[in-house]
């Protein structure tokens, strides 16, 4: 039943997966994913099981992926000397940034089309809906 085909039932059995964030809600994202609704704020971050690669909304803005050990990044969104506010998976799957006065900074782009956020073992980021099809993924460079 549209728009429900090539969707596993343990997919909507979270609501916040399926783009719904009660009121009273307001989580920080823990382990390796973010679901709609939530957030990262300055110096929050999630990581892989193993602890090998991190995601941290830094102290200067910029939204980073490290891997452990190393000071470069694999890929960053490039908002350092920005006033940190939130980094939020926001309802329609689009992963943004907004400053501390609440402005839009930077955004993935991926609205409408994602639904969650994942860090892999591999060390790479990856948006997915819904029924499991990739909206985007990161590449290795340290750019968006």
């Amino acid at each position: 039943m549209p728009p429900w085909t090539n969707v596993r039932v343990s997919a909507v059995l979270d609501h916040r997966r399926l783009g719904y964030v009660y009121d009273t809600e307001n989580p920080t994202a823990q382990g390796d994913q973010m679901h709609p609704g939530d957030t990262l704020r300055r110096g929050d971050s999630i990581s892989t099981d193993d602890g090998r690669y991190r995601l941290v909304y830094e102290t200067d803005g910029n939204l980073v992926l490290y891997q452990d050990g190393e000071r470069t990044p694999r890929w960053a969104s490039e908002t350092q000397r920005t006033s940190p506010g939130m980094c939020v998976m926001q309802m329609d799957g689009d992963l943004t940034i907004d400053d501390a006065e609440g402005h839009r900074v930077w955004s993935l782009g991926v609205d409408g089309t994602g639904n969650s956020l994942r860090l892999t073992e591999e060390g790479g980021l990856e948006v997915s809906g819904l029924s499991g099809a990739i909206a985007w993924r990161s590449t290795r460079d340290a750019t968006a």
